[in-house]
């Protein structure tokens, strides 16, 4: 019995040790789940990593800082601060680099300016120019004008090359520019020759430079000008004289003329060197000026004010072409038909009428308002304001010489 129960005892441990080995394979499942909770976090890492990546791209796009991207894992806000400081730093010191070398550098040399500085015409200012030697010619200067003030507040003597019109105040540049020179006439076309005398027509666009020296020059003798910068929107029809063995045209007056004039202004500016006055320039260019504006189909008139001697020259031209107008006339005319007939604006005709006293008005009879005023000028009137004013009828400029295209 006690064999029995022995062996039943033996057999029941036996028993029991089998199951506990058919039980360790279920034992075993317990790492595998520990591997995929690893994987797990590892994804969850590299998750955590690429988010963060992610977030510092999106701050150094948004700060503009260049920082260096990791790789496995996110990057502190301590290193990035200590980048950035760093950066900052090295373009400070690029940055004093720079000073320091420029500070050490001379001065560059200022260059005289090609055009003339603007300035406030309102202002009456001192004539700061006194001889102007122009050629063989030495010219005493009129009024201020606004040249470099690098020349100084008083130039005692300014040198003008009478072929290009470039300016300075050392007599040694001027000699040195004359001997380079190579221009023997001024810019633009020829449209009208008549012996030693031609007439060039310059664009303010095209020679920019030459346009402002003339009217830079031309300041020194006119008190009321205004324009020498902006020349871009001006014609300029300028008068020379040929002259030297190399055959040099040489500029002896101008006069400009807007290039698009909602008023028919036919003359800007005019002005003839007081080396080449009384010999009937003046007149030529105010003739060509209402020239051109009858070929053009307008009714012309100059720029007010005038000055002074611009002024003389008018009056002369207006009283000898209406003079000329009204002495072979037997018959009525208006003052339209005078005025297509001769190319003067009505103002300027009533005006010249009325300095020759020849202004007679008939009434009309009362009551009747639509007859229109008649001007009675008799022959006696006219040779006594010829007489009087010592008006030269005839012309100065030959039509027939212009060349337009």
């Amino acid at each position: 019995m006690r064999e029995r129960k022995a062996r039943q005892a033996a057999s029941t441990a036996r028993e029991a040790i089998s199951v506990i080995h058919v039980e360790q394979p279920v034992r075993t499942r317990k790492p595998n789940r520990g591997k995929r909770k690893i994987k797990a976090k590892e994804e969850s890492e590299k998750s955590d990593v690429a988010q963060g990546d992610f977030e510092l791209a999106r701050q150094e796009n948004s700060e503009k800082d260049i920082v260096p991207k990791t790789r496995g894992r996110k990057p502190s806000n301590q290193t990035t601060n200590k980048r950035v400081s760093k950066d900052v730093d090295d373009k400070n010191q690029s940055v004093k680099r720079k000073r320091s070398s420029t500070e050490n550098e001379p001065e560059p040399t200022r260059r005289r300016p090609l055009s003339p500085p603007l300035t406030d015409t309102s202002i009456e200012r001192p004539r700061n120019v006194d001889r102007v030697i122009y050629g063989r010619a030495e010219i005493g200067a009129w009024y201020y004008a606004p040249y470099p003030s690098e020349f100084g507040a008083l130039i005692d003597r300014l040198y003008i090359c009478e072929r290009c019109l470039q300016y300075t105040n050392l007599e040694k540049q001027y000699l040195a520019h004359r001997m380079q020179c190579q221009r023997r006439r001024p810019p633009g076309k020829v449209i009208y020759k008549e012996n030693k005398i031609k007439v060039y027509e310059v664009d303010g666009r095209d020679d920019k430079l030459y346009c402002q020296n003339l009217c830079l020059f031309t300041k020194l003798f006119l008190d009321h000008k205004t324009l020498y910068y902006d020349v871009e929107g001006f014609k300029f029809y300028v008068l020379t004289e040929t002259s030297g063995r190399l055959r040099t045209d040489i500029m002896a007056g101008y006069f400009s003329k807007e290039k698009i004039s909602y008023d028919n202004y036919n003359l800007a500016c005019i002005m003839t060197l007081p080396t080449h006055q009384r010999k009937g320039y003046g007149r030529l260019l105010i003739e060509l000026s209402y020239e051109l504006s009858r070929r053009e189909g307008v009714i012309g008139s100059p720029e007010k004010p005038l000055s002074n001697l611009g002024l003389l020259g008018y009056q002369s031209f207006w009283a000898s072409t209406l003079l000329s107008a009204l002495h072979p006339l037997k018959s009525n005319v208006t003052i339209e038909e005078l005025c297509w007939q001769t190319g003067i604006h009505e103002e300027d005709v009533i005006s010249t009428l009325k300095r020759l006293d020849l202004l007679d008005y008939w009434k009309p009879p009362s009551g009747d308002s639509e007859i229109p005023l008649e001007i009675c000028i008799t022959h006696q009137m006219m040779n006594q304001a010829m007489t009087k004013f010592n008006i030269k009828l005839g012309r100065r400029l030959n039509p027939a010489l212009l060349q337009l295209q």
